[in-house]
């Protein structure tokens, strides 16, 4: 299988989302996704990063996005140095409730995991959060 590696390392700002975007745009284009798969990575990893951002903190440590591209799939994975989100990671969002409370955030774990093939978190060794978002090509 022929890889394809990228390395982004950006500042914790929103500012810089837009870069990601087209980024992640550009490769999933050159990958072979269909438009609408390309508009659900690039939405995914926006939640991705942006989360990884509004969590932060005070934290200022780089995010690291890595994407590797393959035959079969795209696997990108956001990094960051935020406190841990594991257990908001596993709770199911109640989709009715929270719109009926019209609540503006807490829909990004759900939008990454209706939109990827595969998605993970783990807390690493050195106490960093890593967001892994898989897409198959289909077909």
């Amino acid at each position: 299988i022929d890889r394809d590696r990228f390395k982004l390392k950006i500042p914790p700002r929103l500012d810089y989302l837009s870069t990601v975007r087209r980024f992640v745009e550009d490769l999933s284009r050159e990958a072979g996704f269909s438009e609408p798969d390309i508009e659900k990575i690039v939405m995914s990893v926006d939640e991705a990063t942006s989360n990884s951002i509004t969590h932060n903190g005070a934290n200022r440590e780089p995010l690291r996005i890595a994407i590797e591209t393959t035959d079969a799939a795209l696997v990108i994975r956001v990094e960051d140095s935020g406190s841990s989100f594991g257990a908001r990671f596993i709770e199911e969002v109640e989709l009715d409730t929270h719109l009926n409370e019209m609540r503006k955030n807490g829909l990004g774990l759900h939008i990454m995991k209706s939109f990827m093939d595969g998605v993970e978190y783990e807390r690493t060794e050195d106490h960093k959060n890593l967001l892994i978002l898989t897409k198959f090509l289909s077909g």
